[in-house]
C-alpha cells in the first residue's frame, strides 16, 4: 500500500508536469510535418502521423500505391530463401518437394554452372597456347603472372588481357567452391585437402591452370567435375520426378542452353511472385508461400529443356613429355627402321639451338607431331625429313640450311633424342628440373665429396657422350617406370656405372662406353637414383 501511495505521489508531482501538453504538441507537429511542401506530395505521409481521417485515406490513397511507396515495406520481416527452406521443412507436402528444397539450399553451387563454357574454353586457350610445348616440371615452375609476362612481354597487349580475364573467372569459380568441394565425392581423380584449402592466384603455378590427372593441374579437374556431378544430380531427381528423357552433351559442346543457369536474385524473385503478407493491427507481419506453385516455377525455369553432362568427356592437358615415349620410339623403329646422325650433324643442331633458343622449341614440337603420323601412316626411310614435314604436314621447320639438307626420316628418333639432351641441358642452367616424366625416386641428391671428385674426372673427360647416354638411358630405361606402382625390384638401387655400360652396349654407344672408363672408381658407390644428381653435376662441369 504505501508502495502504491508513492507511485501516485511521484507520478503527480513529477510526471503529469513533465509530459502535460505532450500530446497536443506531437499532433501539431505532425500537421506540420504533413503540410510541408517538401514531404506533403507523398501521400503516405499522412497515414504515419496520423494527420488525416479514414476517409481522406481511402480517398486518396490505393492499394497500388504502396508498391512505389518504399517507406511501410521497412518494417515487413525481410524475404530470404531461407525461409523457404524453413518453410518446405515444415511442410505437409515435403516428401514432394526435395528437388526444391535442394535448390534453395545449394543456390550458391548453380550459380556457377553457367560459367562452365568459360572455363573449357579456357582449356582450349592452353592447349592451344601450350600443348605439347611446355613439360611438367616448367609448368610446376612457372608461375601464372610469369608466364603470362613472358608470354606477352612486348606485343598482343589485348590477347593478354583477355586471356587474364579468362583466368580470372576460374579463380573467382574454384575459390568460391572449395569449401563445398572439400565434401563432394564424385572427383574422378583424388585431389588433396591441402589444394583445396589454397586459394588460386596468379602466383599460383602454371599448371594449375592444366587439366591433369594429378599434381596442381587436378584441381581443374576437380572443379569441372563438381559442376557437372552438380548439375547431373539435380538433372537425374528432375527426370524422375517429371519422368521425362533427359538428352545428354559433351562437355566440349556444351552451351548456356544446355546448363542450368540461375542467380540467387532470380531465385528470389520467383519466391516473392509466390508470397503472402498478412497484417494484423497491433501484431506483427506475417509470411505465407506458396510452395507447390514455387516448385513448378522453379523446375520450369532451372530444368526444363536442359541437359546431361558426360563426366567422361573432359580432355586431359597434352605436356611434352607425354607426346613421344619409349613405345612410341620403339614402334617407329618397326614402322621406319631408324639409323643415328654424323658427329657434324650433332655439332650443327648444338649449335644453331644455342645460338636460335626459341627453334630448339619448335623443333621438338614438329618432331613430335611427325612421329604420331608416321605410326599412322608410316614413310619411306631416305625421304627428306624438310620435305615430310613442309608438305606433308605443313609444319614449319628450320634448323639450318645444312640440317635440312641432309637430315631424313631414318634420323628422326636420333635428331629427337640429340634435341632432347639440349632442352634438359637448358632446363638445369634455368634451375628447371630436367626429364619431367622421370620418377622422383631416381633424383636423389649425391654427398659433396662424391660431387667434387666427378667435377674433377670431367675437367679431364668429355662429358658430351655422357650426357646424351645418360639422356638415352633416361628415355628409354627410367621413364616409362610408373612411380605410384608398385614394382617387383626397385631399379632405383641398381649400380649406376653397371648399368649404363649395359645400356651403352644394348644401344651401340661406344663413344660413350669410352668416356664412361675414363671415370674409374668415381662411380662405383652411385646407383641409378642418383643419376639426375650426376647429370647434374655434368652440367655445372661442362658450363665452367
Amino acid at each position: 500500500m504505501a508502495r502504491h501511495n508513492w507511485e501516485v505521489e511521484f507520478a503527480t508531482q513529477y510526471l503529469e508536469p513533465l509530459l502535460e501538453g505532450h500530446s497536443a504538441a506531437i499532433d501539431s507537429l505532425n500537421q506540420q510535418m504533413a503540410s510541408d511542401d517538401r514531404m506533403g506530395a507523398n501521400p503516405l505521409l499522412p497515414v504515419v502521423f496520423e494527420a488525416t481521417t479514414e476517409e481522406a485515406w481511402q480517398r486518396e490513397i490505393y492499394l497500388k500505391c504502396f508498391v512505389s511507396i518504399g517507406e511501410p515495406w521497412r518494417f515487413r520481416a525481410r524475404i530470404t530463401l531461407e525461409n523457404v527452406i524453413l518453410s518446405v521443412d515444415q511442410s505437409p507436402d515435403k516428401e514432394k518437394l526435395t528437388l526444391l528444397s535442394r535448390v534453395m539450399s545449394q543456390h550458391d553451387n548453380l550459380r556457377w554452372i553457367q560459367l562452365l563454357p568459360q572455363l573449357m574454353e579456357l582449356q582450349q586457350e592452353m592447349h592451344r597456347l601450350l600443348g605439347r610445348s611446355i613439360g611438367r616440371s616448367e609448368a610446376n615452375t612457372l608461375t601464372i603472372a610469369q608466364y603470362c609476362h613472358e608470354r606477352w612481354a612486348k606485343t598482343n597487349r589485348r590477347e593478354k588481357e583477355r586471356i587474364e580475364r579468362m583466368i580470372e573467372v576460374y579463380f573467382e569459380v574454384f575459390n568460391s567452391l572449395r569449401g563445398s568441394m572439400r565434401d563432394c565425392t564424385a572427383f574422378f581423380y583424388p585431389v588433396s585437402r591441402e589444394l583445396l584449402d589454397t586459394p588460386l592466384s596468379f602466383k599460383s603455378p602454371l599448371s594449375s591452370l592444366l587439366a591433369t590427372s594429378k599434381g596442381h593441374g587436378v584441381c581443374f579437374r576437380a572443379l569441372t567435375d563438381f559442376l557437372v556431378a552438380t548439375q547431373n544430380g539435380f538433372m537425374d531427381e528432375f527426370a524422375r520426378e517429371k519422368n521425362v528423357q533427359v538428352t545428354a552433351v559433351t562437355i566440349s559442346n556444351i552451351t548456356q542452353k544446355d546448363l542450368i543457369c540461375v542467380e540467387p536474385e532470380e531465385l528470389l524473385a520467383i519466391v516473392v511472385r509466390s508470397c503472402s503478407y498478412s497484417l494484423r493491427s497491433g501484431g506483427e507481419t506475417t509470411r505465407s508461400f506458396d510452395l507447390m506453385q514455387i516448385d513448378r516455377h522453379v523446375k520450369e525455369r532451372l530444368f526444363a529443356g536442359r541437359s546431361y553432362i558426360d563426366p567422361r568427356s573432359v580432355t586431359s592437358f597434352p605436356f611434352r613429355d607425354d607426346a613421344t615415349t619409349v613405345k612410341t620410339l620403339q614402334m617407329l623403329q618397326e614402322k621406319v627402321p631408324q639409323e643415328p646422325i654424323s658427329d657434324d650433324l650433332q655439332e650443327e643442331l648444338t649449335r644453331r639451338c644455342r645460338e636460335q633458343p626459341n627453334d630448339l622449341h619448335t623443333a621438338i614440337s614438329a618432331l613430335d607431331i611427325t612421329i604420331g603420323f608416321l605410326l599412322t601412316i608410316g614413310g619411306t626411310q631416305k625421304l627428306p625429313l624438310l620435305r615430310f614435314m613442309r608438305d606433308v604436314l605443313h609444319l614449319k621447320w628450320n634448323l639450318g640450311a645444312k640440317v635440312n639438307a641432309q637430315v631424313e626420316l631414318r634420323h628422326i628418333q636420333s635428331i629427337w633424342l640429340h634435341l632432347t639432351c639440349l632442352r634438359a641441358r637448358e632446363q638445369t642452367l634455368r634451375r628447371i628440373e630436367p626429364f619431367d616424366t622421370l620418377p622422383d625416386r631416381f633424383r636423389e641428391p649425391i654427398g659433396d665429396d662424391m660431387q667434387q671428385t666427378l667435377q674433377t674426372c670431367a675437367k679431364t673427360v668429355p662429358v658430351g657422350p655422357l650426357l646424351k647416354l645418360i639422356t638415352d638411358f633416361v628415355v628409354f630405361q627410367l621413364s616409362s617406370i610408373d612411380d605410384s606402382a608398385e614394382q617387383e625390384t626397385d631399379y632405383s638401387t641398381y649400380p649406376l656405372k653397371y648399368s649404363l655400360e649395359q645400356h651403352a652396349d644394348d644401344r651401340k654407344l661406344y663413344d660413350a662406353m669410352s668416356a664412361l672408363e675414363s671415370f674409374g672408381d668415381a662411380f662405383e658407390l652411385l646407383q641409378v637414383k642418383h643419376i639426375i644428381a650426376v647429370w647434374k653435376t655434368f652440367i655445372a662441369t661442362e658450363r665452367r
